[in-house]
């Protein structure tokens, strides 16, 4: 899933290009929020679409309070989670690549996560499951859902909503003049087409998906009986 995060080791990405410049520090260590609500159900699932909104959605109704794509949207002018995410993103790519280097940085670590999602004790989609390995690590108690499709049905749909949008002029002249949202936004989804496919969103992307898919089962291998649901 990671092989291209060295395109974005030591930089940020504007508008889907790798940027390279000084290493940069962490935002999240600015934080100092303290935690309100026990993690239970980090969930490492399919990228985008339908099957996380419903997720997300039934955990809603089951009495948790998820973390969605979209709230990290509702937050962003305000608490800027956006660019929280987008700076551990490239924490993780400097730490995957540089590892047993001086370069490599601090490892992502539940301290981090705890210091914006606070109020929260679910999470599903993007820009979380990036983070599939930190989080089962962070929250070892934690139950997890992974949501699967067919590979190339799932591609298609990205190509066709927040591919064709993140691609979309007007979206890219609304990210060049809006810094507080839609910028953030547009770095989200440009460090996410880079990581996960290399910006291709053909047969690279299909294969990335998979790739995840196993990676998430990889990771909840040493999960408790119960605790991993497919």
């Amino acid at each position: 899933m990671y092989d291209h995060l060295r395109s974005v080791q030591n930089g940020s990405v504007n508008n889907g290009v790798a940027r390279k410049d000084s290493v940069l520090p962490r935002l999240v260590d600015t934080e100092h929020t303290p935690r309100t609500k026990d993690m239970k159900r980090p969930e490492p699932s399919a990228h985008t679409g339908k099957p996380d909104t419903a997720i997300f959605e039934a955990l809603e109704k089951l009495g948790y309070t998820p973390y969605h794509m979209s709230t990290a949207q509702h937050h962003q002018p305000s608490r800027h989670d956006l660019t929280l995410w987008n700076s551990l993103l490239r924490a993780k790519s400097r730490f995957t690549n540089n590892k047993n280097t001086s370069a490599a940085g601090t490892p992502i670590t539940c301290a981090d996560f705890d210091k914006f999602l606070t109020d929260y004790d679910a999470l599903t989609d993007l820009p979380a499951s990036f983070f599939a390995e930190e989080l089962v690590a962070a929250y070892p108690d934690t139950k997890v859902i992974l949501t699967t499709r067919d590979s190339k049905g799932w591609a298609k749909s990205v190509r066709n909503t927040i591919w064709a949008w993140y691609r979309s002029p007007s979206y890219r002249f609304l990210a060049y003049f809006d810094g507080k949202l839609i910028g953030p936004l547009q770095e989200v989804l440009g460090l996410f087409f880079e990581v996960f496919c290399g910006g291709d969103t053909g047969k690279p992307m299909v294969e990335a998906y998979e790739a995840h898919n196993d990676l998430a089962r990889r990771v909840c291998e040493g999960l408790p009986e119960g605790r991993f649901v497919e």
